[in-house]
């Protein structure tokens, strides 16, 4: 019998198919009906309808004042958009039963084929398809004085529920560290969430817990408000710290940090100072690692950000499809995993974050031309749109590229996402690399990355003087344009409209506050 590790539901073609919908009592059912035979399970067709309302509500011509979760204006509104080849205009109502009518289709299709080819899902399969459930994934440390070696993730839909809340085993290590330290490095995960629920979390051993977090699960096209840093690299980061300071932290529902999060990997004071800087950002975090965290005790993917895997980690948040590749870690698996999942994820927005960059301003510690090849047409197969990098210690952007050439239809531009504080280099510039933004050695550089249906736009800041200086803006639409714009004139922060959408569909790994926060995580010296 042939395995097969997975059976994707993907919308990327119509089946031509009747659904004929059984009829049900009023408990619900285990099943709408069938195509061509294959029953269609509640869950799947619920699923379909979910997808497809949220589509058709970016769709959706809605009038002044209407919002996307007015079911009703949403329902009532023309929707204009592909589904499949067709052009198709209509209510929303009409709208949303034509892409679940094709969902469903299409499931039943991928399901007869499967059982034609007299496949199965084995464990592997399995437990792969988990990770793809909505569910939180939360690392922090603790001090070994105070705290056992256990990790425990409880949760529940409120606040008052939370000592009886459901309570998550994950995994605890004991590391220690070269400046004579030593903390328990702790992550979890809670699975099979509740697509829209709100949740209330702590961490901690199972006496002690941490303070109280929330997050909502699911909403997976929602549009995402990032931040982005490049390389921290410092024990002490004011620079840091008055960006922060600077910013509303709720208008933005990820961080991006593209490597080198400290200096050297090795010592707890590092990690401790900085991720406790972190602490005021309200949502998810990602992060790559460079190569000054690999210094340290330990891999950081799967110790410091729990993220299972030493090379390459992958997550979807709002409408917006993220994976990281681990310095030096673009290994032929790796990139087989970056283009499986980019190709299977339906995300609008898919973004690589890699701590070396593909096109350098530092030849120096440069990727080979081999590597180099290897990661861009890797991305090109994944479909991906922006590669955000650091290691470069500058702020730069390519053209689009494709292939290693200009091409303003197909092409990727890389970002060199800039550093914080002490260490800003020189740029070398080379002119095959087609760079079109090279600015002197700004130490202060944060980045924005903003994403509607059809847009996304990324905005390089410099903070140095204590207020935010607009460097660089690009904007690309699924349209195929783009546009970049080099801005000399100072500007404030501009302010969200909205409040934090992020909602992870996909395993995330903030960091969450440490289980002995009440004292002090410090372990002895």
């Amino acid at each position: 019998m042939r395995s097969i590790k997975t059976k994707l539901f993907s919308l990327a073609m119509a089946v031509s198919m009747v659904l004929a919908l059984a009829g049900c009592a009023m408990s619900t059912p285990s099943t709408v009906g069938s195509i061509g035979g294959i029953e269609i399970p509640a869950g799947i067709y619920l699923l379909a309808q979910y997808n497809s309302y949220n589509t058709a509500a970016n769709a959706a011509e809605l009038a002044t004042g209407e919002t996307a979760s007015d079911v009703k204006a949403v329902l009532k509104a023309t929707c204009t958009g592909t589904i499949g080849d067709e052009e198709v205009t209509a209510t929303g109502s009409e709208y949303v039963a034509k892409l679940t009518d094709r969902a469903i289709s299409y499931y039943a299709e991928v399901e007869r084929r499967f059982t034609e080819m007299n496949g199965v899902l084995d464990d592997a399969a399995t437990a792969e398809a988990a990770d793809s459930a909505d569910s939180l994934n939360v690392g922090w440390l603790a001090d070994p004085t105070k705290a056992a070696e256990a990790a425990k993730l409880r949760l529940a839909e409120s606040q008052d529920a939370l000592t009886e809340g459901k309570v998550y085993d994950g995994t605890c290590r004991l590391l220690t560290f070269t400046d004579g330290a030593a903390a328990y490095v702790c992550g979890a995960k809670a699975e099979d969430l509740k697509s829209g629920t709100t949740y209330y979390y702590q961490v901690g051993d199972g006496e002690r817990w941490s303070e109280i977090r929330s997050f909502t699960a699911g909403y997976v096209n929602t549009d995402v408000e990032a931040l982005i840093f490049g390389d921290l690299q410092e024990s002490e980061n004011s620079t840091l710290t008055g960006i922060l300071n600077g910013l509303d932290l709720t208008d933005y529902d990820l961080t991006i940090q593209t490597g080198d999060l400290v200096d050297n990997g090795g010592n707890y004071s590092y990690w401790d100072k900085t991720f406790t800087m972190l602490d005021g950002l309200t949502g998810s975090r990602l992060f790559a690692v460079g190569n000054h965290e690999q210094d340290g005790s330990g891999d950081p993917n799967t110790t410091f950000y729990n993220q299972g895997d030493s090379n390459y980690y992958s997550a979807v948040y709002g409408n917006v499809f993220v994976a990281t590749l681990a310095y030096n870690g673009f290994t032929a698996e790796s990139l087989a995993k970056l283009v499986r999942d980019a190709q299977a994820s339906n995300a609008t927005w898919k973004i690589l974050v890699m701590h070396q960059p593909v096109y350098y301003t530092n030849a120096v510690a440069g990727m080979s031309a081999a590597a180099q090849q290897q990661v861009y047409t890797a991305a090109q197969e994944a479909g991906i749109d922006v590669v955000l990098s650091g290691h470069d210690h500058s702020y730069a952007r390519t053209e689009p590229l494709y292939n290693g050439a200009v091409d303003n239809e197909k092409g990727i531009p890389y970002f060199i996402c800039g550093s914080l504080g002490e260490k800003s280099y020189g740029i070398t510039d080379n002119e095959a690399f087609h760079f079109v933004k090279l600015e002197g050695n700004y130490n202060a550089v944060y980045l924005t990355l903003s994403t509607t249906s059809d847009t996304l736009r990324i905005q390089a800041y410099d903070y140095s003087s204590g207020n935010a200086k607009l460097l660089d803006s690009f904007t690309k639409q699924k349209s195929g344009e783009h546009s970049g714009t080099a801005a000399a004139a100072w500007s404030a922060i501009a302010a969200t409209t909205s409040a934090p959408r992020l909602i992870p569909a996909m395993p995330v790994t903030p960091w969450t506050g440490r289980a002995d926060r009440s004292t002090s995580t410090r372990a002895p010296s």
